[in-house]
């Protein structure tokens, strides 16, 4: 872990495979593989780690999570989605579940469900700006100029420093009203 802390990525690869090696029966040996992987952005190889955890702890929902964000990351949204909703349904609460779950929506062009479930994130964690500029993205994108305008102003609410939120609300703003 600390290799992976300080992105020393084949010693941490190393490690983690050789922990897996000496406890193969051990769900968060794999899960810091997985992890490792998912980071790295080789989904193929985390996706049968997370798997295996699973079946070794399978009401953990941080494992169900990593997987789907691993399908999600593969280019497999159906599957993500099967996965973060195993997630949510341990952990009903979890905002940042619901916008994993929003994201997979969005690769599956499902916008409606996607802005459901970027609502549901919003109202679980509501300091967090990220489901309120993914709806605005949602909303430019569906032609609903007024709500993107309103998400990305929530958005940089509580992120006075967002970048993206700021832009999006310059450039919308200028668009409805002639100005900012």
């Amino acid at each position: 872990q600390l290799y992976r802390g300080q992105k020393m990525w084949d010693l941490a690869e190393e490690h983690l495979r050789l922990g897996v090696a000496l406890r193969p029966k051990d769900a968060e040996h794999l899960a810091r593989l997985a992890d490792l992987y998912r980071e790295r952005q080789r989904f193929t190889e985390a996706i049968p780690r997370y798997r295996a955890a699973i079946a070794l702890a399978p009401q953990n929902p941080r494992l169900w999570a990593g997987l789907g964000m691993s399908y999600q990351g593969a280019g497999r949204p159906g599957e993500a989605l099967d996965s973060l909703r195993q997630a949510l349904s341990r952990d009903p609460e979890n905002g940042f579940l619901q916008y994993q779950i929003g994201l997979s929506h969005v690769a599956a062009k499902r916008f409606d469900d996607a802005a459901t479930a970027f609502q549901a994130a919003a109202l679980r964690d509501p300091v967090k700006p990220e489901p309120h500029l993914e709806l605005g993205k949602l909303y430019a994108l569906q032609g609903d100029k007024t709500k993107a305008l309103e998400a990305y102003r929530q958005a940089l609410r509580l992120d006075a420093s967002n970048v993206t939120a700021f832009r999006a609300v310059e450039e919308l703003a200028a668009s409805l009203y002639g100005g900012s």
